[in-house]
């Protein structure tokens, strides 16, 4: 990806509008392979999770101790 950076720096100093165009798409097609492999590693390792049991509380929500903003009581 640092290669198609450097690239793309480089077409954009020549003032090429067609290079730099095509430059930028393909650090965009880059960009859209890393992004869907995230994607995809994530989407496996929660599916391994829900295989395995995982953990027992994720889908319950989570309760937070202490006070919650915007409520109160008045004590008289």
């Amino acid at each position: 990806m640092q290669d198609k950076i450097e690239d793309l720096k480089k077409a954009k100093d020549s003032d090429n509008y067609d290079n730099t165009k095509k430059k930028l798409d393909e650090l965009n097609t880059v960009a859209q392979k890393i992004g869907a492999a995230m994607y995809q590693s994530a989407s496996a390792e929660a599916s391994a999770d829900k295989q395995s049991g995982g953990d027992a509380g994720a889908g319950e929500p989570k309760k937070e101790e202490g006070p919650i903003e915007g409520e109160f009581t008045e004590k008289k």
